[in-house]
């Protein structure tokens, strides 16, 4: 299993640059853009309304801990929400 963070960004946020290329590199994360996670088929994770301002950050279950404290009182960030994907759909 993956896990999916689906992030709403204050506007004008540069959602490439929420992670460090550390953390990136250490969690082998994957952060899409609205249009890249269509690619992947994230339909029903894709029900925010302000797509200009959303960022999805693809994981492994065991290093979501680590992207979660990342997230979590990071300015840029209004809100965010995880859910749980099937490997299998996914290429990381």
């Amino acid at each position: 299993m993956n896990n999916v963070f689906s992030i709403l960004l204050v506007p004008g946020t540069d959602g490439k640059t929420l992670l460090s290329a550390e953390t990136i590199q250490d969690t082998n994360a994957q952060v899409l853009t609205y249009t890249e996670a269509r690619a992947f088929s994230f339909e029903e994770l894709l029900e925010l309304d302000a797509r200009e301002n959303v960022i999805f950050i693809v994981v492994d279950e065991k290093n979501a801990t680590w992207i979660n404290r990342s997230l979590e009182g990071n300015e840029n960030v209004v809100s965010y929400k995880i859910d749980e994907v099937d490997s299998r759909h996914i290429r990381i």
